[in-house]
C-alpha cells in the first residue's frame, strides 16, 4: 500500500463511519471498493450469503462464484462478464465474512490493488464495529436506564475516534496522534495505565506514547520484548490478549508484578498487515475484567494507531524519495537548492560567504562503456561516500544527475579557502577505487562559485558554479576553476548563438569556402579541402570554434554536415573537366555524423545527387573519435569503404594517436597535425617525428598530408623528409573552388599513381584568417 491509498483508506474510514447503518455501510462499502480497485464487481458474503453487492442486477447475484471468489479462485466466471479475475480480503470479526471484488478480463489485481483491499476490509470491520456500538447503545438507552451509564462511555468512544480520526486526515503530527490516542484509551476504558510500544530494528519493544505510567515503571517497560508481559504476547502472537490475573500469568513481568498490577489487555499495531507493535492497558485493580464494550475500544483505537503509523512511514518515505538520489542516499537538487536558498536568505546577510562546489565526474562514461553501468553506479555511490566523509559538519554534499554532484559551503573565508576546498576534494576523488574487481583512477572538474546572503540568488550561484566547472572540464579535465563575471557573458553569447543556428541554416546564411592540397614534388593541385563558414550579415562571420562545438552538442552537426557534404559535392563536380583534372575533395565527419545510423545513406544520395565518382571523395575523422567506439566506427568505415570513397585520418598526433588503428582501420591517408609542421624548421626533434611518421604510412601505403603550411621553407624541409602532399597559407587561403582550380596547375599525381588526397573539415580552418573572407 503506498501513500495515495492510505489517504483513501482514511477518506474510505471517515464516510463508512458517516452511515446510519450496518446496510447502508456495506452498500457504501461495496461501491467505493469497486471504483478504488477499478473492479465491476463487489460484494460482501458474510456466511455464503451476498450482504450487499454492486455490479449485479438484485436478481442475478451468482452467490455460488461470489463465494468461490472468497474461497480463492481465480479467475472466475461470471454471469455477463465472462472470465474475471478476482480478489478477496477477509472482515475479521465478522463470522465468516469477506469483502470480494472481481474484474472483466485478464488484468488481474496486482500487489497494491490487493494491500487496498485488505485495508478497506479492515476499516469496513472497524465501522462495522462501531456500527453495533451504536446500535448496542440505541438498545441499551430503549431498555434500561441501568445501561446509560455504558451507552454515554459508547457515545465517548465514538467521539474519541472521531477526533482521532481527524487528526489522522489532516495529518497532525504523529506525536500528537498518538499522544491523544492513549490519552483517550485510558480515559474511556478506565485503566490508569496506557502504553503504546513499537519494535525497534534490535527486537526491542519502545515506547512512544505512554498515560499514567511513572518515571521508575517507565523504565522498566521501556525495552520489553515480544513475548514478554501483555504487550508482547499481542506483538508475537498478533492477537488480541487479555490478562485478568496478571500476577500468575506465565509471560508476566516479574517488576511489574511486584508494582502491584493484576490485570492488562493488549491489541496488536500492524502495518500493511504485519504486527509491528502494541497497545496495551493495565490497572492495579484487583479482579479486573475487561467489558466487550472495552476491548472494542481498545482494538478500536489499535486499528488508529495501524492507520496513524503506516501514514506517516509512507508520508516520511514520500517525503525523503521526494527529496533524496535513490542511487546514492544524497540529496537531491530540490533538496540541495532549497537549503542553498535557506543559506542565502538576507537575515544572513552578515554571515561569512557561502560556496557552491559543482562536481563532475570526468571519466564515469569509460566506466560505465568498459565495465558496464553496474560497476558506474557502484562509482558514483563511492564517490557520493568519499564528499560527504570529507566535508565539514553543516555542510551538505547532494546528487545534481548523472555524474554531477554540489557541495555547499556554509561558510568560507575567501575565493582562496573555497578552492583550496575544492582541490582538497579532488584529491580524495582522484585516490584509486575498487570496482568490479579493477582498481579505477577517477578525476573531476569542478567548479566554484562563491555566494552572500541577501545578495546573490540561487539559480544565479548554481549556474554560475555549473559554469566555471565546465570551464575547468575544457581545460582538459581533473582541475577546478573560480567562477567570474565573463563566463556569464560566455552563456549568454553561446545562447544567442543556440537560438540563431537554427535560423541559419534554415536561412541560407552558411557557406562552403575550399583550400588547396598541393604537391610538394612539384607544386600542383592534388585535391581542395571545404571549410564552412557562417555569415551573420551585418553582424559578421561567427568562428567554427565557436559555432561547430555547439551544432554537435544540440545534434545540428548532423544536418549541417550533411548540407556540406552536398553543397561540396556538387561544387566539386560542376568543375569543367579541364579544370576539373585529377583534384580531389573530401569531408570530415564529426564523432556525432559517424555514429548516426543514416550516414552510408547521406553519402550516397549526396554522390548521386552530384554525379562525383566516389574515388574522388575522402572522408576524415579525427584520432578522438576512434575512442568513443571502435567497434561502431570500424564497421561504419568499413561500410563507407564499400562506397567506393576514401578515409583519411585528420590531425594525427594530437594526443590519441595509436599505431594500432593505423593498422586495424580501412585508412588511406593520414593528415600529419600543424603542431609538428610550425616546428619542422627550427627543432631537429620535430623533424625526425614527421619523418618517422611519414616514413611508418608509406610501410602502410597511407599517403601524407602536412596541416598549416605558412613558409617556402616549411615546403622545402617537407619535401627532404618524404612528405606527399601539404596545405596551408603558402599555397592559398580558403576561397571558391573555381578561382583554386583557374590559380593552381593541374598534372597527374607523380608521387603515388592513381592515389589522391585531401580532406575537408566541417569546423575551424587550420588557421583563423584574420581578414573577412569574401563569401
Amino acid at each position: 500500500m503506498n501513500g495515495w491509498s492510505t489517504q483513501q483508506l482514511t477518506e474510505f474510514l471517515a464516510a463508512i463511519g458517516a452511515t446510519g447503518s450496518r446496510a447502508a455501510a456495506l452498500r457504501l462499502a461495496v461501491e467505493r471498493v469497486a471504483e478504488a480497485v477499478e473492479a465491476e464487481v463487489a460484494a460482501v458474503m458474510v456466511d455464503g450469503r451476498v450482504a450487499a453487492q454492486v455490479g449485479f442486477a438484485s436478481t442475478g447475484v451468482p452467490g455460488s462464484s461470489l463465494r468461490r471468489i472468497a474461497a480463492g479462485d481465480d479467475p472466475v466466471e461470471l454471469p455477463g462478464l465472462g472470465r474475471c479475475r478476482s480478489a478477496a480480503g477477509r472482515l475479521d470479526g465478522e463470522g465468516d465474512a469477506w469483502l470480494v471484488v472481481a474484474r472483466a478480463g485478464d488484468d488481474a489485481f496486482n500487489s497494491e490493488d490487493r494491500a487496498l483491499l485488505r485495508g478497506m476490509a479492515r476499516i469496513l470491520t472497524l465501522a462495522l464495529r462501531n456500527l453495533r456500538l451504536l446500535t448496542d447503545e440505541r438498545r441499551t438507552r430503549r431498555t434500561s436506564q441501568r445501561q446509560a451509564r455504558e451507552t454515554r462511555q459508547r457515545q465517548r468512544l465514538l467521539e474519541a475516534l472521531a477526533r482521532v480520526q481527524r487528526l489522522i486526515v489532516d495529518r497532525a503530527p504523529q506525536q500528537q496522534i498518538l499522544d491523544r490516542l492513549v490519552s483517550d484509551v485510558g480515559r474511556l476504558v478506565g485503566d490508569p495505565v496506557v502504553g503504546l510500544r513499537l519494535l525497534e530494528p534490535d527486537g526491542t519493544l519502545r515506547v512512544v506514547a505512554a498515560h499514567g505510567i511513572d518515571p521508575s515503571t517507565f523504565r522498566v517497560v521501556v525495552g520489553g520484548t515480544p513475548g514478554s508481559g501483555a504487550g508482547g504476547l499481542a506483538l508475537a502472537e498478533d492477537r488480541l490478549v487479555v490478562i485478568e490475573d496478571y500476577p500468575r500469568h506465565p509471560m508476566a513481568t516479574p517488576t511489574l508484578v511486584e508494582r502491584g498490577l493484576q490485570a492488562a489487555a493488549a491489541a496488536p499495531i500492524r502495518a500493511d498487515g504485519r504486527p509491528i507493535g502494541s497497545l496495551v492497558v493495565a490497572s492495579t485493580l484487583r479482579g479486573r475484567q475487561y467489558g466487550d464494550t472495552e476491548l472494542e475500544a481498545l482494538t478500536a483505537f489499535a486499528e488508529l494507531a495501524s492507520l496513524a503509523i503506516t501514514d506517516a512511514e509512507r508520508t516520511e518515505h514520500m517525503l525523503h524519495s521526494a527529496l533524496h538520489d535513490a542511487l546514492t542516499g544524497l540529496p537531491n537538487r530540490s533538496l540541495f537548492s532549497d537549503r542553498l536558498a535557506q543559506r542565502l536568505m538576507p537575515t544572513r546577510r552578515r554571515r561569512s560567504p557561502a560556496a557552491v562546489l559543482f562536481i563532475d565526474i570526468d571519466d564515469l562514461k569509460r566506466v560505465n562503456d568498459t565495465l558496464g553501468h553496474l560497476a558506474g553506479d557502484m562509482a558514483l555511490v563511492e564517490v557520493g561516500r568519499r564528499l560527504t566523509s570529507s566535508i565539514r559538519v553543516g555542510d551538505t554534499v547532494a546528487r545534481m544527475a548523472g555524474d554531477e554532484f554540489t557541495v555547499l559551503m556554509d561558510g568560507v573565508e575567501d575565493e582562496q579557502d573555497a578552492l583550496a576546498a575544492a582541490d582538497r576534494l579532488a584529491a580524495v576523488l582522484r585516490r584509486p577505487l575498487q570496482v568490479a574487481d579493477r582498481s579505477l583512477t577517477l578525476t573531476a572538474s569542478i567548479g566554484v562559485r562563491l555566494a552572500q546572503a541577501g545578495q546573490d540568488r540561487t539559480d544565479d550561484v548554481l549556474r554560475g558554479a555549473d559554469l566555471a566547472m565546465y570551464e575547468a572540464k575544457a581545460r582538459g579535465g581533473g582541475g577546478v576553476s573560480l567562477f567570474h563575471p565573463e563566463l556569464d557573458q560566455r552563456a549568454a553569447r553561446r545562447l544567442e548563438l543556440e537560438s540563431d543556428l537554427r535560423t541559419a541554416l534554415d536561412g541560407g546564411q552558411f557557406r562552403v569556402l575550399y583550400q588547396p592540397i598541393v604537391s610538394l614534388c612539384d607544386g600542383s593541385l592534388r585535391g581542395v579541402e571545404a571549410l564552412v563558414r557562417w555569415d551573420r550579415g551585418t553582424l559578421g562571420l561567427v568562428s567554427p570554434v565557436e559555432f561547430i562545438p555547439l551544432a554537435e552538442e544540440t545534434g545540428l552537426i548532423v544536418e549541417l554536415g550533411a548540407w556540406v557534404l552536398g553543397e561540396a559535392c556538387r561544387a566539386a563536380a560542376e568543375l569543367t573537366p579541364a579544370a576539373r583534372g585529377d583534384v580531389a575533395l573530401s569531408v570530415n565527419l564529426s564523432a556525432r555524423q559517424l555514429l548516426e545510423p543514416g550516414l552510408e545513406a547521406t553519402v550516397a544520395a549526396a554522390l548521386a545527387a552530384s554525379g562525383l565518382a566516389p574515388e574522388r571523395l575522402t572522408l576524415e575523422i579525427t584520432e578522438s573519435v576512434l575512442l568513443s567506439d571502435a567497434a561502431t566506427t570500424l564497421e561504419r568505415l568499413e561500410a563507407l569503404r564499400r562506397l567506393g570513397v576514401r578515409v583519411a585520418i585528420d590531425d594525427f598526433g594530437t594526443g590519441y594517436s595509436s599505431l594500432s588503428y593505423l593498422r586495424r582501420l580501412p585508412l588511406d591517408a593520414v593528415k600529419i597535425d600543424r603542431s609538428f609542421v610550425e616546428q619542422v624548421t627550427l627543432d631537429p626533434r620535430q623533424a625526425a617525428l614527421v619523418r618517422g611518421i611519414v616514413e611508418l604510412c608509406h610501410a602502410l601505403s597511407l599517403d601524407t598530408v602536412a596541416e598549416g603550411v605558412e613558409t617556402a621553407e616549411q615546403a622545402r624541409a617537407l619535401v627532404g623528409l618524404g612528405c606527399d602532399l601539404a596545405q596551408g597559407y603558402h599555397f592559398g587561403r580558403p576561397t571558391g573552388i573555381g578561382e583554386i582550380a583557374a590559380r593552381h596547375v593541374l598534372r597527374p599525381n607523380p608521387v603515388k599513381a592513381g592515389r589522391t588526397t585531401g580532406g575537408l573539415i566541417v569546423g575551424p580552418d587550420d588557421h583563423p584568417d584574420p581578414t573577412p573572407l569574401a563569401l
